[in-house]
């Protein structure tokens, strides 16, 4: 499925069809308290549910139409053809009155939008899923971004309404057909004219809709880019670094440590982050590895600096070979699962930067970090006195990472295929599984006791 919010300019006529609303599906309704929404009603255009229960193979399609009875006759025909059920595909008129007339005296109401709003809710309590696809037309797209944006709203009338929530959580795929995304024709040439239809909430003209209406409206979940950590230092380089256009949101949501490779650890991360936020996410972490022990500390450099002071971190390296490392950002990004893909996927970025292991400060001897002690061989400098002088972005694994993830996205954005980071994209079966049981702070104090006298370590 589509993973962007698709505006297509091709037009599908208002069809009569044979496609119907199910009686069981009507009793549900009924029974839920929706009864007074007029759903059920034997009408042109109301269709969903089947007259018998039975799994669901795809995420439900909601059609949502404009004042027009727009069935969408063709496109249910199209999914029915593609292995569909009618427990699968649902639709309602949005208005019961769809003479001329009618359409060019009407205005978008609250009473209307929240019309729409309660049968997107109802299908996904009928369905009992947690993502709905939704497909609209012609005056359709504009009141189904509304009632999937929720909030506020003022009508033409003058009356002020709190439509909910936003449901963007809940939508899987937007698609807009021939919207009205930059006024209606037929208003843009008679600008001056009395006829209700032609109002500001239809949008009169071009500059109705992009300067006050676009700009506060965010309808998918997939406009929004979470980052997952509530480390400050790596908040602060995320958003310095990623263009604002981004749409960045922090969001601190514990994650267990995960032991492994850094493939393992970036991959393992990003599934639960992905998964508890049901959206786009990205999460950082950051190893730091001892050439001469090839795997070590590396991905458990938290936990050696959480028990090793930078000084004994030093003490530690100072009797390998040689004190060479290697400082590892792997900033992951993951995309919640569709009908296309029933696990979330992951893509890894990576910055690398060579350095030494070298004698901290003395100041800086107590700290409980490996930066006054790592000494980037680019700029003959360790991260601490790179912090001191501004310069640390500018030789950052981490800023490399988030640079090459940005330019990828970017590029994902512009195209609409998640195919174009193909080639960061983490196989899961190709990973070694993480170990049950974490190291153990008491198993690092027995590697620095067997190499230096244990006493510097108590």
């Amino acid at each position: 499925m589509f993973r962007s919010i698709l505006i297509l300019s091709f037009l599908i006529g208002a069809i009569s069809g044979g496609e119907v609303m199910s009686e069981r599906f009507g009793k549900w309704l009924s029974l839920n308290g929706y009864d007074d929404q007029g759903f059920d009603d034997n009408v042109e255009g109301n269709f969903g549910g089947l007259e018998y229960p039975e799994q669901l193979h795809h995420l439900p399609v909601v059609f949502v139409s404009g004042l027009q009875p727009s069935t969408f006759s063709k496109a249910v025909s199209f999914f029915l053809k593609r292995n569909y059920s009618m427990n699968e595909l649902y639709g309602i008129i949005s208005s019961p009155d769809h003479s001329i007339a009618s359409i060019f005296n009407s205005t978008i109401t609250c009473s209307l939008i929240r019309r729409q709003r309660t049968f997107l809710e109802a299908v996904i309590q009928y369905t009992q899923t947690n993502k709905v696809n939704v497909i609209s037309f012609d005056l359709g797209v504009t009141i189904a971004r509304k009632a999937i944006k929720g909030g506020v709203m003022t009508d033409e009338d003058g009356n002020i309404c709190n439509i909910g929530v936003s449901l963007s959580n809940y939508i899987n795929t937007f698609i807009a057909i021939s919207g009205m995304n930059y006024g209606y024709p037929y208003c843009s040439k008679h600008s001056n004219s009395n006829i209700p239809f032609c109002n500001k909430v239809v949008y009169k003209n071009v500059l109705d809709f992009t300067l006050v209406t676009l700009k506060k409206m965010k309808f998918s979940a997939r406009n929004l880019l979470v980052f997952v950590s509530g480390n400050q230092n790596k908040i602060k380089d995320v958003l310095a670094i990623l263009p604002k256009s981004f749409n960045i949101e922090i969001k601190n949501i514990p994650i267990k440590e995960i032991q492994g490779s850094v493939e393992d650890v970036a991959y393992e991360k990003c599934i639960v982050a992905v998964n508890k936020t049901g959206e786009d996410v990205i999460v950082e972490d950051t190893s730091l590895f001892f050439d001469s022990w090839r795997l070590l500390p590396g991905p458990y450099i938290k936990t050696f600096v959480t028990c090793l002071a930078s000084l004994d971190l030093y003490k530690l390296a100072s009797v390998l070979p040689n004190q060479a490392a290697t400082l590892i950002s792997a900033v992951t990004y993951a995309v919640p699962s569709t009908s296309d893909h029933e696990q979330p996927r992951v893509f890894m970025f990576t910055g690398v930067r060579h350095g030494l292991i070298v004698p901290p400060r003395a100041s800086e001897n107590e700290q409980r970090s490996f930066e006054p002690v790592f000494r980037l061989q680019s700029s003959g400098k360790t991260i601490s006195e790179m912090n001191e002088n501004g310069t640390r972005l500018k030789y950052s694994a981490r800023a490399d990472a988030l640079k090459e993830f940005a330019k990828a996205y970017k590029d994902y954005k512009a195209t609409g295929n998640l195919e174009v980071m193909k080639c960061n994209e983490i196989n899961p079966d190709a990973l070694e599984r993480p170990p049950v049981m974490p190291i153990k702070m008491e198993t690092i104090k027995m590697v620095a006791g067997s190499l230096l006298p244990v006493a510097a370590y108590q």
